[in-house]
């Protein structure tokens, strides 16, 4: 790693080429020139003080002292980041980010590879989010950078981020539900959830809505959001606690695992309560945001099941109105007379007896660009017909 020194020195030193190169007004209408003039004091460098002077290592130190121009920042910086964490900050377009970035990694020890991670999950984009305007933002890390508040102090929670890493374990915890046989149903209202949905009611509940259920046995991979009271099967996971967070945000969240990749994951048939507890999942701290999030996705969720009952009208109204015209119950304009009715070979022609079975070998030796039909479709393209 590049020691704090080498870093000032490198800023310093490229402050002047920089300045140089700049009162010249050699990067605008005479880029040719700037050029060759890096290009020249490169090879002075890298005699003197090897490869790390480079054509492209000094490109990139000039655009260094351009973009943190004030020195003294540089200084201080560089008693805890390297020359590659420079490196990572320097495409970052916006200063204040720029700022945020460097002041957080030099207080929180970041290394090159967690830097880029948090400017890849756009970290100050979603603390800028927050209803703090940009120059109370920029006052904090003016505090930052002078000493005056860490990043926990309660003066400084805008520039924490507004989601958290944790166990799954920790924003919902999952229990197994309930066994009730069919002979000690009871007539009533209660929904009983299996692990494929609502199959039954009861007379009683175990569980006070809403919650979420999702399948431990039999179908796996669904996730129920109850908004009453209802009874879980033994054969399904239900939220117990949901610590605090949204339950509809819990029941999205829990869409988006994997359960298939966890069944048996234990030894155990089936998905396993521990297993899930110990996912890591990325939350919002604010519960608020889980609200608005899960109301997001509730209002596409009904838009989905309102599009669905209209195709599925417009699927019955097709399959009525194929009823109605290939029956001759009803005619479409222009056309008059009586049906004839006749048999199905009077009209066709059965081919049956020019059928070639081929096998999937014989198929692989002769591809080519004619389907090959089975019962139920397509199956292959070959090189010749029959039809």
């Amino acid at each position: 790693m590049i020691g704090a020194g080498t870093v000032a020195a490198r800023h310093q030193c490229e402050s002047g080429v920089s300045h140089g190169v700049q009162r010249g007004n050699l990067w605008e209408g005479r880029a040719a020139y700037g050029k060759r003039i890096l290009a020249t004091v490169s090879q002075g460098l890298a005699a003197e003080f090897g490869d790390g002077f480079s054509y492209s290592a000094l490109t990139r130190m000039v655009r260094f002292a351009e973009t943190i121009a004030d020195e003294a920042i540089v200084v201080t910086l560089s008693q805890h980041l390297s020359w590659s964490h420079f490196h990572a900050l320097l495409p970052l377009k916006d200063p204040m980010a720029r700022d945020f970035y460097a002041e957080m990694c030099r207080i929180e020890r970041w290394d090159v590879r967690t830097l880029r991670q948090k400017i890849g999950g756009m970290l100050f984009q979603r603390t800028a989010l927050s209803k703090n305007t940009k120059a109370v933002i920029s006052s904090e890390i003016a505090n930052l950078r002078d000493g005056r508040m860490t990043p926990q102090e309660d003066g400084g929670r805008v520039l924490t981020d507004p989601w958290k890493a944790v166990d799954f374990g920790e924003v919902a915890t999952l229990q197994r539900g309930y066994d009730l046989p069919y002979r000690s149903r009871k007539p009533g209202s209660v929904p009983v959830v299996t692990s494929s949905g609502v199959g039954d009611t009861h007379f009683e509940a175990r569980v006070s809505g809403p919650g979420v259920v999702t399948g431990r046995y039999g179908t796996i991979g669904e996730v129920f959001f109850i908004r009453e009271d209802f009874w879980p099967l033994n054969t399904t996971l239900f939220v117990k606690d949901f610590h605090g967070n949204d339950p509809l945000f819990v029941s999205y969240l829990l869409r988006t695992i994997d359960f298939h990749s966890h069944s048996g994951k234990s030894g155990v048939p089936g998905v396993n309560r521990n297993d899930l507890h110990a996912l890591t999942v990325r939350v919002p701290q604010s519960v608020d945001e889980q609200r608005a999030i899960a109301g997001a996705l509730g209002d596409v969720d009904a838009l989905l099941g309102t599009l669905t009952q209209l195709i599925a009208k417009k699927r019955d109204l097709k399959q009525a109105a194929m009823q109605q015209l290939l029956t001759g119950q009803t005619r479409l304009p222009g056309f008059r007379g009586e049906w004839e009715v006749k048999r199905l070979g009077e009209i066709t022609d059965c081919l049956d007896n020019l059928r070639v079975p081929l096998n999937e070998a014989q198929r692989n030796q002769m591809r080519g660009d004619y389907p090959y039909c089975g019962a139920n479709g397509v199956l292959d393209f070959v090189s010749d017909y029959v039809v």
